[in-house]
């Protein structure tokens, strides 16, 4: 697949959507080669049902296979839906329940697919071993998410790129234009008006070099425009990702490190620590945390208190001026008096000379105990001395346009800071951002595949071993519907073939298994498409032991609700016709007389019994309650196996041994309900029972 309209069910219009959601045509190509279900479900007009045929859709023209080459009837792929259905049960994220949808049962002439299959299995079996808490582990692995691309940043307004050639003006215009204004500058003056109304002005070119900037600007040179790296320029593009999935790229990283420790490591190609300490320094909206920094902390101290701090500094002068000029009292010289009565002088310079030392003592006590409470800086303590009187005034007043300079430029410094360390931070994150990517769809994964093996742990499952003969054999048996139900299930062996065949049973791969109502005969039917479907796709089966031999297609019919009319009656027996030199498959039928009455039945599945056992290559289990009757309309070999019912306990309940005894027709469920009926009846019901179990008896 070379690109997106190479896929089937995807033109020019769904293209866009896919691009448009993972970001880029790699990355959607990607999605769907890796059977991202959950992230191709979220794309608009996509649902989950397209997400997985799609994705089938792929794998089959590259492998030339798809889920019809092996399940060939409805019923067949219903079991297998129902397999993978529990299976989802063990999953922790919606992307791994829905990634199972993509494994699929392969023929073994396709072998190398199910090892493939088999040998990840085993992998995550090994890791499952080595988790001591899963419990703990499942619940991170919930957490975990695909991560997102970022949506489009705010627009940069307290930062200006300005240069003064057109060239340059036009490709920065192009590249960050979007999200910063770029403006083209002709001379020093109208660079100083542009400069003025930005905190951060980046100039970039050589002339800028030679210019005499005004005091109030401080702008950021860059040379070469050529040499500017987007993360320089933009940082919070650059960090917008790796903050819009703050909380999922943390949770990534947590489980990364807790699996470490366990002795599973990332399998990336990055410094998972250094990562974790990068992304502990920024927050979900893109800014330096509190605490990273402790100058920028103490910037922020300042700026949060300074009109505070200098308002309770403010009044405690006032007063303490209020007070002296209370205490106070002035004695004046026969000269004083002459140069205030001569208006050469006036009583305030009187005042000011006998008090000014005073004043002044007072200011800079308070002056100094305002700087220590913000803990200023040399620098930033100069200019707090703008803030106070120089001269003698009652009351005191601070200058707050000075007030409002020194906020300004704390906030620059504050910008200046923080523009420096998202520089750093982007720097460093912008060679993580894809192995990140790499590293959550490698948890995500993980849970694929610790799914399958808490699954297989669950009721102690093994893989399955492949043979060359035909047959199987299974040992230990379960039926995954009956253990999900909590009810107790009886282990079954059984084998067709010569596969585990017990000495002195005849080895025949095409059966009649008799037995029962309510015995086990489609429970064990079940259980054998089971282990046939898990074992094809390379997931360990509910069995002690498997072994299997060729299995191409996989047949299954379940039990009829009824006699069919002659339309359904004819696609049914087309339906079988295709089975002839279908190459080497299994047929699992359940009951098939109920399509019609008994007489004819019989006659049907003698036919079609004997046109299976005629293919070295075919394995059948037919069950049904005809075995009689079958075996008279036919000379082929035919073994019948019975799950026998033992007889009734103390409370009359059937006794039934749900392990298929071999070249053996078992008693039919009719019987012993006569024979239930006939010891718990009264005497006159007893005599009408009796009667009926004679005739059991006498065969009659």
């Amino acid at each position: 697949m070379q690109s997106l309209v190479d896929a089937p069910r995807i033109g020019e219009k769904m293209a866009q959507r896919f691009i448009s959601h993972f970001g880029c045509e790699e990355d959607a190509m990607a999605a769907i080669l890796r059977g991202d279900i959950a992230g191709i479900s979220e794309i608009e007009g996509v649902g989950r049902r397209y997400a997985i045929s799609l994705v089938h859709d792929v794998r089959s023209t590259q492998d030339g296979i798809d889920i019809s080459s092996f399940l060939k009837t409805r019923d067949s792929v219903d079991i297998y839906e129902r397999v993978i259905d529990s299976i989802k049960n063990y999953a922790s994220t919606p992307y791994a329940r829905d990634k199972l949808h993509t494994y699929i049962p392969y023929p073994s002439s396709r072998k190398d697919l199910i090892d493939i299959n088999r040998d990840w299995v085993e992998n995550h079996m090994e890791y499952l071993s080595m988790l001591d808490d899963m419990d703990r582990i499942s619940a991170s692995l919930s957490r975990i998410e695909p991560l997102k691309n970022s949506p489009s940043i705010p627009r940069i307004r307290d930062r200006v790129i300005v240069t003064s050639n057109t060239d340059d003006y036009s490709t920065l215009k192009e590249k960050y234009g979007k999200s910063i204004e770029v403006q083209l500058v002709e001379d020093p003056l109208e660079f100083a008006d542009v400069a003025r109304s930005y905190p951060h002005v980046i100039a970039i070119g050589e002339p800028f070099l030679e210019y005499d900037f005004p005091e109030d600007t401080n702008p950021e040179i860059i040379t070469n425009a050529r040499e500017i790296e987007e993360w320089h320029i933009l940082p919070e593009k650059q960090i917008s990702f790796f903050a819009f999935n703050h909380e999922r790229i943390m949770n990534a990283l947590d489980l990364a490190i807790a699996l470490d420790k366990a002795g599973i490591p990332p399998v990336v190609n990055a410094d998972i620590s250094a990562l974790s300490n990068l992304m502990a320094a920024i927050n979900p909206e893109g800014n330096i945390v509190e605490g990273r920094d402790g100058e920028i902390d103490r910037l922020h101290h300042i700026l949060d208190n300074v009109d505070s701090e200098l308002t309770k500094y403010v009044d405690q002068c006032n007063q303490e001026i209020n007070d002296l000029l209370q205490k106070s009292s002035i004695t004046l010289s026969g000269n004083d008096m002459l140069g205030v009565i001569r208006d050469e002088m006036e009583l305030k310079d009187i005042l000011s000379r006998n008090i000014s030392a005073s004043f002044s003592q007072i200011i800079n006590d308070a002056r100094k105990e305002f700087i220590e409470t913000l803990s200023m800086k040399q620098n930033e303590s100069l200019l707090v001395d703008y803030f106070f009187p120089s001269e003698l005034c009652y009351p005191v007043e601070a200058d707050m346009s000075q007030l409002q300079k020194f906020k300004e430029q704390i906030k620059q410094q504050i910008f200046r800071r923080e523009v420096t360390h998202k520089r750093n931070i982007a720097y460093e994150l912008h060679e993580f951002r894809q192995p990140l990517k790499q590293l959550v769809m490698r948890l995500l994964d993980l849970d694929v595949g610790l799914a399958v093996a808490r699954f297989g742990h669950s009721l102690q499952m093994q893989l399955a071993g492949f043979e060359d003969e035909c047959g199987m054999g299974l040992k230990n048996g379960k039926n995954i519907f009956l253990c999900e139900k909590g009810v107790a299930v009886e282990p079954i062996d059984y084998s067709l073939g010569s596969i585990m065949s017990p000495s002195q049973v005849p080895t025949s791969s095409v059966v009649l298994l008799s037995g029962v109502n309510s015995g086990g005969k489609t429970s064990m039917l079940e259980l054998v498409a089971q282990c046939t479907i898990l074992s094809h796709i390379g997931f360990p089966v509910p069995a002690d032991e498997l072994k299997i031999g060729p299995i191409d297609s996989l047949y299954y019919f379940s039990k009829s609700r009824g006699t069919l009319d002659a339309g359904a009656f004819e696609t049914t027996l087309r339906s079988f016709s295709a089975l002839r030199g279908a190459g080497s498959k299994l047929v699992l039928v359940d009951e098939l007389e109920s399509i019609t009455e008994p007489g004819a039945s019989a006659k049907i599945i003698a036919g079609i019994l004997e046109t299976l056992s005629e293919e070295s290559n075919t394995m059948a289990i037919f069950v049904s309650h005809l075995a009689d009757q079958i075996l008279e309309n036919t000379d082929a070999s035919i073994r019948v196996d019975g799950i026998e019912a033992k007889g009734l306990d103390n409370e009359l309940n059937l006794i039934v041994d749900r392990n298929p005894i071999y070249n053996h027709i078992a008693k039919s469920t009719p019987e012993l309900i006569v024979e239930r009926l006939f010891r718990s009846g009264g005497e006159v019901e007893r005599e009408f029972y009796r009667r009926l179990k004679n005739k059991f008896e006498k065969g009659c």
